[in-house]
């Protein structure tokens, strides 16, 4: 009986070291992902999958780390709108929609999704495009000072419904 509780004690007390040490890998992960993306941002395109790999990694060991989610469809969304990958749009919209609910205050996440919503219509969804404008000018007006929430809206313009823009003269 002392042999089964003293086992037991042990085997409690792996499984929490390894449940912090995952936890600290997985910011680790989510760190490096986000600095290697920075330098896709900053025009080494070659490193995208390494970013997504990172970020990947991180959310699987912590899939409510709300910074890595949205470092992570920020990727997606970058490799969509510069390459019209339709799959990265895809992994950007079900990214960003995870982190709206497990974050609903989180303003930058709706206009990303907005944009991304925009992005996916390809001007020819007309409910998809107008659900995405309408998130986007709900995020500014949630919080007007926020740069994120307006540097996704010129990505829109380039998805425009046709009527849309046989209204307005162009």
């Amino acid at each position: 009986m002392r042999t089964w509780f003293v086992l037991s004690i042990l085997m409690v007390i792996v499984a929490i070291g390894t449940l912090g040490a995952t936890g600290q890998d997985a910011k680790q992960l989510a760190a490096k992902g986000h600095e290697v993306f920075v330098e896709v941002l900053g025009g080494n395109e070659a490193k995208y999958d390494e970013a997504i790999k990172y970020m990947e990694e991180s959310r699987q060991l912590d899939p409510a780390n709300t910074n890595n989610l949205y470092n992570l469809a920020r990727a997606y969304f970058y490799h969509a709108l510069t390459t019209n990958n339709a799959e990265s749009a895809k992994k950007s919209e079900a990214t960003l929609a995870k982190l709206m609910e497990l974050k609903p205050s989180d303003t930058r996440a709706l206009a990303f999704h907005g944009s991304i919503l925009t992005f996916i219509s390809g001007g020819k969804d007309i409910p998809k495009f107008m659900q995405g404008a309408s998130e986007m000018k709900t995020a500014i007006d949630k919080d007007p000072q926020n740069i994120n929430n307006r540097i996704v809206m010129p990505f829109t313009a380039r998805n425009f419904p046709p009527q849309a823009l046989a209204a307005m003269g162009n």
